[in-house]
């Protein structure tokens, strides 16, 4: 696999936005219509999708081909995402990677913050 510095611009800002939504390369393979290992070749060999590749990426993950060929989706709201969609997202991928233990500790951060918004109130 080609190093991230190495990426093409297209890839980058695919990395990024793939982050963004909490997502996988074989989620957008299959939510996309192609093969599981699809995305994660375009990595892989550092290609550019074919422009129906494009447009359906683009499409599924609410952001523009342009911004995806040459812009910084990184400060970009992808349409029909609300900041709270994008942060769950992240929030889900993260527990994902969590030990139990950490898990658990995360849980009670929750808890915590939830206890004390009360408290506020």
């Amino acid at each position: 696999m080609a190093k991230p510095e190495e990426l093409n611009t297209y890839l980058k800002n695919l990395d990024i936005a793939l982050k963004r939504v909490g997502k996988s390369k074989i989620w957008l393979s299959l939510e996309c219509g192609l093969a599981a290992a699809t995305i994660q070749n375009m990595f892989r060999r550092n290609l550019y999708p074919s422009v129906n590749n494009a447009w359906t990426i683009s499409k599924v993950l609410g952001y523009p081909i342009e911004d995806m060929l040459k812009g910084d989706v990184q400060h970009f709201q992808p349409a029909g995402k609300t900041k709270r969609d994008i942060l769950t997202n992240k929030v889900l991928a993260l527990t994902k990677e969590l030990t139990e233990n950490e898990l658990e500790a995360f849980q009670a951060l929750i808890r915590n913050v939830i206890d004390f918004r009360k408290m506020e109130k």
